[in-house]
């Protein structure tokens, strides 16, 4: 799952400035985490491969359920994918494609794309 012809200006060096340039976002999704935020943050450096699944699996469907959160959406990329894609994650390819994010309820870990 290392291919990232999806997103090839996207390496795991560019990953981790994408992660330090949207501090919001945690392994756990927007502005939330457990058991620390600073943890959860630090976790997303271990998935890229579940961010190259992510962006490869919005770019292969750009007609996505707009009206559906992102922790919905990321369980049916990790069906499709067949791999754990950490909500946070899946936010963060979504910011990489380009793809607008709007927190759903405050203090709640997940957001609507639009």
């Amino acid at each position: 799952m290392e291919n990232t012809e999806i997103i090839p200006e996207t390496t795991r060096e560019t990953y981790q400035k994408l992660i330090e340039n949207n501090p919001e976002i945690t392994a756990d999704g927007y502005g939330y985490g457990t058991p620390t935020h600073e943890e959860s943050m630090k976790a997303l450096e271990d998935y890229y491969e579940a961010f190259v699944a992510s962006a490869r699996w919005l770019q292969d469907h750009p007609d996505f359920d707009r009206t559906r959160t992102s922790y919905g959406l990321k369980h049916e990329a990790e069906r499709a994918m067949e791999v754990y894609i950490p909500n946070g994650v899946f936010i963060l390819a979504a910011i990489e494609l380009g793809i607008r994010i709007k927190e759903v309820v405050p203090n709640t870990p997940n957001v609507r794309f639009y």
